[in-house]
């Protein structure tokens, strides 16, 4: 079930792109769902083109929620994101801004 999962989700690249993208949204409550969604999907997330370089964008977000969400479903992904230098950087520049919260997500 997960396989189809992970195929469907690819199939649907551009709205795996619309919810990263609500993410940064000036709706709160949007966002939740948005990143509730996405870190339910996990990995399947990862094979959406360009979905890593966004959440990593987000990691530098002027809100601590939406680093937060980022950070949590980057954690989610996989490997994808470990083999990506710039998330890597992005993260551990998320344990040093001071957000205990998403500094967790980081971590995981």
């Amino acid at each position: 079930v997960l396989s189809s999962m992970s195929e469907a989700v690819a199939a649907k690249a551009p709205l795996v792109e619309m919810l990263v993208g609500l993410l940064g949204d000036g709706d709160i409550e949007g966002r939740r769902h948005a990143a509730a969604i996405l870190t339910k999907l996990g990995g399947a997330v990862a094979r959406s083109p360009g979905v890593t370089c966004t959440l990593v964008e987000l990691l530098k977000h002027g809100e601590h929620e939406v680093r937060r969400h980022a950070a949590a479903i980057l954690s989610k992904m996989g490997e994808a994101p470990a083999s990506d230098p710039g998330a890597v950087e992005a993260l551990v520049g998320v344990l040093r801004d001071g957000d205990t919260h998403a500094g967790h997500k980081a971590v995981e």
